[in-house]
């Protein structure tokens, strides 16, 4: 006779034989699965650009260098235009092509880059200048489509 006879013949013995196969499959069934870690809860980011600006701000102001500044707003300028309108700086026509894509007059986009160009050029610039770089570019901004 196989043990496995002897065990089943038995009331006791077949009972925890049972038992022992159920438990088995019950741990196979719900703890057999491949665990996985938790998902850790993830903190919203918060918006820095305003702070971002306010500290650039401060080390142009303290150094006096407007002519830095306008070329660091220069190249903010051009990246959001290259982002957004898949424009490039280098276009003969990109004042046209920016004009009919962010449905900003033509006049406007014309000074703008006018004073970017001026900036350039210019050997020292005055807060005066910045203001009015910066009029634009808020004006920009705020109205792009």
């Amino acid at each position: 006779e196989s043990p496995l006879q002897f065990i089943l013949k038995n009331r006791s013995l077949r009972i925890s034989y049972y038992l022992v196969l159920f438990m088995a499959l019950s741990y196979i069934i719900f703890r057999g699965k491949r665990r996985q870690k938790i998902i850790p809860i993830v903190e919203r980011n918060e918006n820095t650009s305003l702070e971002y600006v306010a500290t650039v701000s401060q080390l142009f102001e303290g150094q006096k260098q407007h002519k830095k500044l306008v070329r660091h707003l220069e190249d903010i300028f051009y990246h959001f235009t290259k982002k957004r309108y898949f424009l490039d700086r280098d276009l003969t026509d990109f004042g046209e092509r920016l004009s009919r894509k962010s449905r900003i007059s033509h006049e406007e986009i014309a000074d703008l880059l006018f004073e970017f160009d001026r900036a350039k050029k210019k050997l020292n610039l005055g807060d005066d200048h910045l203001v009015i770089l910066n009029k634009h570019l808020d004006s920009f901004y705020k109205n792009c489509k």
